[in-house]
């Protein structure tokens, strides 16, 4: 179905244009905007309060923390980069970890990381010290020659793992790993294991056989299991392992829960939930005398890039050493939440006064609402912000983040804009813009306008309703150029080119054929030919129905030398029967 739609003549309850008033003193003191203003300031900080409340029902936790894998990678570090952290850093991060637990489980003693053993002495550390293997064998024997050799260095080293879920990811067969095994128990005087999640060693008896004791990985979270099961269910499993392996000593390698990343099946990750999580494991592995490594320490971002966003944000402190929640007290879901809150609703509050000064005579209805928009639109941007700043990005992220944020910031101002013009629009007492159509009386001296229409594969039956109003016009001096660009079939440009010759001189048809700039390129042709005479030019598209006064009453506007654009109201010939 086409849609016609219909130019009138200017209305003072349709459109408005002019000049606009100058603030006053008594629009900043308007006590109408300011309690608008504060009422809705007042509102948002208790939405944002309600959003970020600290959670009061998790259980506390009150003593030692069993013990801590240990990845003391720092920003911009990784060993896929081989940057590893200096023994400045390794020495910090000793003396944190030191405060909550005497036990720590390394992966690799590769470059500095070799050095954790003897730089945890003074701090009363045992290490579980790892050696990585994967599927260079070369790597691999240097690997546990070096593992072999720290080990034996380091009394306060009292295990070794040799590898880290080499077997899940299939890096060697479990004969391969547990030569590798071998090797390193013949050399060392400490238990030797390797760390497989708890299915992998139910279903290989085989490499149970190869180590002194089972280490084993609990990470409900990634199998999808809801945080309120999370517990129990990795007990579940742990229990499963104690019966398959009756007599065999079983330590906990890795559980934990991350504080932010995708859910996974039922699993969501949050800081609530991690502290959640880790809380009520500790108690129940006080209770049952558990060994365990929590993962992790620290969040390790270099992860995300082949684990999964989630994989960063395991770490009980953050990547910039801070404690995400303490083991006592309620959890606050986002610590930075009342800076950003106090900052967006500040902004907000700015942006509505200044608006809103302009325009006193505004209904308080409207006042209100506009202050609300703020607060909800400034919101918005803060949370993205507040979210980037919560967000470990690379490079590349932090580029495409901070364009978004950008495209936001735009967003923002149209907004911004658009809601104080309709609030104006739909509350204001006093119209900024009031001017009325002056229709010309009959015998005036009339300017001469040049009508421009360009069309491009318009259904002519469509554009003939477009030239028949414009023929009825009640205005002589003017014309009508048609242009038709574009328009590769000549059935659908001859007929109106037919119509525009019946109608009589004053209508005039260009047909342009393949033609470049589309719509503006053909109101640039028709600016060439306009008539030298014409004094207003006046633009129409191919679907519009102009009434018959049209041009008598737009046309003197232009008497004042300051009008030199005017815009007519338009509505749809069938408004009041179709949606």
């Amino acid at each position: 179905m086409t849609y016609h739609a219909k130019l009138r003549p200017l209305s003072p309850r349709r459109f408005t244009t002019g000049p606009v008033p100058v603030r006053t003193r008594s629009g900043w003191l308007s006590a109408g905007s300011w309690l608008a203003a504060l009422a809705t300031a007042t509102v948002a900080l208790g939405i944002w309060a309600w959003i970020d409340r600290p959670v009061t029902n998790i259980p506390p936790y009150s003593g030692e923390i069993g013990g801590f894998a240990f990845s003391p990678f720092h920003a911009g570090e990784n060993p896929q980069s081989n940057v590893y952290p200096s023994i400045a850093q390794i020495k910090s991060d000793l003396a944190l970890v030191a405060t909550k637990t005497h036990n720590i489980r390394t992966y690799t003693v590769q470059n500095n990381l070799g050095e954790i053993p003897a730089l945890a002495a003074p701090y009363h550390l045992n290490v579980t010290l790892g050696a990585w293997i994967d599927q260079h064998p070369r790597a691999n024997q240097r690997e546990l020659t070096k593992v072999v050799q720290v080990a034996n260095a380091n009394p306060d080293v009292k295990a070794v793992m040799v590898g880290n879920e080499v077997i899940l990811r299939r890096n060697l067969t479990v004969a391969q790993l547990a030569a590798d095994i071998r090797y390193v128990k013949t050399r060392v005087h400490v238990p030797v294991s390797t760390a497989e999640p708890w299915h992998v060693w139910l279903h290989h008896p085989a490499l149970v056989k190869s180590v002194d004791f089972i280490t084993v990985h609990l990470l409900p979270y990634w199998e999808g299991v809801p945080e309120d099961k999370a517990v129990a269910y990795a007990l579940h499993r742990l229990h499963q392992v104690q019966r398959a392996y009756p007599g065999k000593r079983i330590v906990i390698g890795e559980i934990g829960w991350p504080s932010d990343g995708i859910d996974i099946g039922g699993a969501r990750a949050s800081r609530v939930l991690q502290a959640q999580f880790m809380r009520q494991f500790f108690n129940v592995a006080r209770q049952q005398h558990l060994h365990y490594f929590v993962m992790e320490a620290f969040d390790q971002p270099w992860k995300t890039s082949f684990e999964g966003r989630a994989a960063g944000y395991w770490g009980l402190w953050s990547l910039a050493r801070q404690a995400k929640w303490s083991l006592t007290g309620p959890v606050t879901p986002n610590r930075a939440w009342g800076a950003w809150a106090a900052g967006s609703i500040a902004l907000a509050f700015l942006i509505s006064m200044a608006l809103l000064s302009r325009r006193p005579d505004l209904r308080w209805h409207g006042k209100l609402i506009f202050a609300a928009l703020m607060q909800g639109f400034v919101a918005a941007i803060g949370a993205l912000l507040l979210t980037m700043g919560e967000t470990y990005l690379s490079w590349t992220a932090a580029a495409v983040w901070s364009t978004l944020a950008a495209g936001q910031g735009l967003l923002l101002f149209l907004l911004i804009a658009d809601s104080f013009e309709l609030v104006e629009t739909l509350f204001g007492r006093v119209r900024k813009r009031h001017f009325e159509p002056v229709p010309a009386p009959h015998g005036a001296i009339l300017p001469k306008v040049s009508l421009h229409l360009p069309i491009c594969n318009e259904p002519p039956e469509m554009v003939k309703l477009t030239l028949n109003a414009l023929a009825a016009l009640d205005y002589s001096n003017f014309e009508v150029l048609v242009i038709d660009n574009n328009t590769t079939d000549p059935r659908v440009w001859e007929p109106v080119a037919e119509h525009c010759a019946r109608l009589g001189p004053k209508f005039r048809f260009f047909t342009l054929g393949k033609y470049p700039g589309f719509k503006a390129g053909a109101l640039n042709f028709a600016l060439r030919e306009t008539s030298p005479d014409a004094d207003i030019i006046g633009v129409l598209d191919s679907d519009y129905i102009v009434d018959p006064d049209w041009l008598r009453s737009m046309a003197p506007a232009f008497d004042d030398p300051k009008v030199g654009f005017t815009q007519s109201p338009q509505d749809y010939r069938d408004n009041d029967g179709s949606l």
